[in-house]
């Protein structure tokens, strides 16, 4: 004989079965529902899983919803972040260099200026150099 947690678990991989056929959207999705008293959270989604906190069942059938949505809309953002991060690298890579370039440069100066820091005097004012 099954179990009540058995029982519900199932109700909650039937309801995503129903979420995923009514939506039209036949992601690879897996439901877990790990009741947990000291979340913070009621669920979420982290990969192709769907993680349920909810320690009753109308709560995690509610919560269940929200992340399948939740994460539909978020995997159709997915690309605009991809090209994002894509844009940042190259952005962050050429700063890098152009930061590189000025510092080799400033480099080459000193090596071909008066040596500032030269005079071991302690008398000298630095700022008459």
């Amino acid at each position: 004989m099954r179990n009540e947690t058995t029982i519900l678990k199932e109700s909650l991989k039937e309801e995503l079965d129903r979420l995923k056929k009514k939506s039209g959207i036949n992601a690879n999705f897996e439901v877990l529902w790990i009741p947990k008293t000291t979340s913070a959270k009621e669920g979420e989604a982290i990969g192709n899983k769907i993680y349920i906190y909810s320690t009753n069942f109308s709560d995690a059938l509610e919560t269940l919803r929200h992340e399948f949505f939740d994460a539909m809309i978020c995997s159709a953002t997915t690309p605009y972040l991809d090209l994002i991060n894509v844009l940042l690298s190259v952005i962050s890579e050429k700063a890098y260099q152009k930061k590189e370039d000025v510092v080799e440069s400033l480099v080459r100066m000193m090596r071909h200026s008066y040596p500032v820091f030269a005079d071991t005097s302690s008398e000298k004012d630095l700022a008459v150099v």
